[in-house]
């Protein structure tokens, strides 16, 4: 198989953690509480992609400034509490890097490369979101494939 031949269909996660634009904050802490939740995809109710919810998102929306490139500390439980989101629209990114679902995998490389972002969400050609594409799918498709 080849990486520009190959579709992201035939890479991609089409199991990936989803939630409404209306979902509430405390449902959404605990999605991102389960192993291995760094994403969650908003779709609205024609599973159209809306949005992303990244895990350092979360973690910055419940104290602005503090996070992993900050240098202030957290000193108090204060902090943990100020968020003002509600629910899942208020927290989403709205724009994300899409890739169609009949791109191919070297097309899915270039973007990842060209947007400097390590996951892509799979669209088709109604702008329903039907999958993902990390790094690790590429990486496991090109040793699966022996192309490095």
């Amino acid at each position: 198989m080849k990486i520009e031949t190959t579709s992201v269909r035939e890479i991609m996660n089409s199991n990936f953690r989803k939630v409404h634009p209306d979902t509430p904050i405390d449902e959404i802490y605990r999605l991102f509480s389960k192993e291995g939740c760094t994403d969650l995809i908003v779709i609205d109710d024609l599973d159209h992609f809306t949005g992303v919810i990244h895990e350092l998102e979360l973690l910055f929306s419940v104290s602005p400034g503090v996070g992993v490139r900050s240098r202030r500390k957290s000193s108090s439980v204060t902090h943990i509490i100020r968020s003002t989101a509600t629910c899942a629209k208020e927290l989403m990114t709205k724009v994300h890097i899409t890739i169609p679902d009949n791109a191919s995998v070297a097309d899915a490389i270039i973007a990842m490369e060209k947007n400097r972002h390590p996951d892509l969400i799979v669209i088709d050609k109604n702008e329903i979101a039907t999958g993902i594409v990390q790094v690790n799918d590429i990486i496991k498709f090109l040793l699966k494939n022996q192309i490095i």
